[in-house]
């Protein structure tokens, strides 16, 4: 079993220096019939090139977090996201985009900032917030689909 050394942090994933067992690193997470591999704390990474199919055709409501990883305020709202991911993840796909590596998705909805938080719902937006907001207001904002 090989093991790799491996370090939180946060918004911009993992850095080698803790031992674990490798498959720690990684969390698989069922639903509808589905098997996805997602990053530790079930926050799903998406691109250009998985965006329709893993956001607009899930047959849930999926918040997605645009943002990069030089953004201060992008990584102040990471840790939020994954708490409401554990408290609503069963109900609601939580996924971040990567601005600079798929530039095509936020072009699409016309993102002009990030942190730019897009809840969506049955393939099409359903709410937005730009900025990195305090925890209640996106609370309140998933529990709009709920």
């Amino acid at each position: 079993m090989p093991l790799f050394k491996l370090t939180n942090l946060g918004q911009c994933g993992y850095k080698q220096t803790e031992e674990k067992p490798a498959e720690q690193r990684m969390v698989v997470l069922k639903y509808d019939k589905k098997e996805r591999i997602m990053a530790e704390k079930g926050v799903l990474d998406v691109s250009d090139s998985n965006f329709e199919s893993e956001i607009l055709k899930a047959d849930k409501p999926a918040l997605v977090d645009f943002w990069a990883p030089w953004c201060g305020p992008c990584k102040a709202i990471a840790p939020v996201m994954e708490e409401l991911e554990e408290t609503y993840g069963d109900s609601i796909i939580f996924a971040r985009c990567n601005v600079d590596n798929s530039p095509n998705t936020p072009a699409q909805y016309s993102i002009r900032a990030i942190p730019t938080l897009i809840l969506f719902q049955n393939g099409k937006v359903a709410d937005q917030v730009v900025g990195a907001v305090p925890k209640s207001h996106l609370e309140a904002l998933v529990k709009k689909v709920l």
